[in-house]
């Protein structure tokens, strides 16, 4: 009986022990601030627009000293700028310098620095590209293509409003997605769906067109707008795109998953 006490008490000693120990027992998880949000990067990037026969620029502000990190060249008449991945941008200028070609700068960061030098991607010549869009860390990007030529040497005055596709990698435009042969028919804005899959374009006049990416092939769409979308966004699951209507100012959307609608 003494020796079953004797080891009984042993046992409690080494369980208090156990329990008096260094171990780190969090009770409060601190929370990260809410993206997109500038003091969480300590940086803003901004495009500019430096005169009609000017090289535009890109600049990143340090918003915690509101002071000027670094700056680069692009080319003339910047419109557009998408996020890549954490460390490029893709700049989209309707002209270029020396020629009336549009392009697409590809913009890389070291930390909040430009890093290198920025990479110009061509694009059909005077076809007025106004939008780019990606999908997060693809790179495949697409442009907007609204003055688009087929074939300027046979035919110089057919115009096919059109999305281009460009392989930022190979640094080129591998493809191009005709919408319609209505050359008043302006492709206004993109939109990709997050797991790359299906591509949104939003038209003035009010019309909506959608592709599948992996082979370009059109995805039919059910029902009309009230008026033209000026915007488009997808929410984080795919399953649906919101579009913005600009004359009365409804928000409609896309089942992505059968691609019906638009809804209300």
């Amino acid at each position: 009986m003494k020796r079953f006490l004797y080891l009984s008490w042993v046992a409690l000693l080494f369980l208090i022990w156990t329990g008096c120990g260094d171990t780190f027992r969090p009770v409060i998880i601190p929370n990260p601030p809410t993206f997109p949000n500038p003091q969480a990067a300590h940086s803003v990037i901004a495009i500019n627009d430096n005169g009609p026969i000017s090289d535009g620029s890109v600049l990143v502000v340090d918003v915690s000293g509101d002071s000027e990190v670094s700056i680069g060249q692009v080319g003339i008449a910047p419109v557009h700028a998408v996020q890549q991945s954490a460390n490029q941008i893709l700049v989209l200028n309707q002209a270029t310098t020396g020629n009336s070609s549009a392009s697409l700068s590809k913009v890389a960061f070291n930390s909040t620095v430009i890093s290198g030098a920025i990479g110009t991607i061509s694009l059909p010549p005077n076809s007025q590209p106004s939008f780019v869009a990606v999908a997060p860390s693809d790179t495949t990007a697409y442009v907007t293509l609204p003055a688009y030529v087929p074939d300027p040497v046979n035919a110089p005055n057919v115009v096919v409003p059109s999305v281009g596709v460009v392989n930022t990698l190979t640094s080129a435009l591998v493809n191009t997605i005709p919408l319609t042969n209505n050359p008043s028919l302006i492709p206004y804005a993109l939109a990709v769906t997050p797991d790359k899959s299906k591509l949104y374009v939003a038209n003035n006049p009010g019309s909506l067109s959608a592709f599948n990416t992996i082979d370009r092939s059109v995805r039919p769409i059910n029902g009309t707008l009230t008026s033209s979308p000026i915007w488009l966004s997808v929410r984080s699951d795919s399953q649906r795109v919101y579009v913005l209507e600009a004359t009365t100012g409804t928000v409609a959307w896309l089942d992505t998953s059968v691609t019906s609608g638009p809804a209300r």
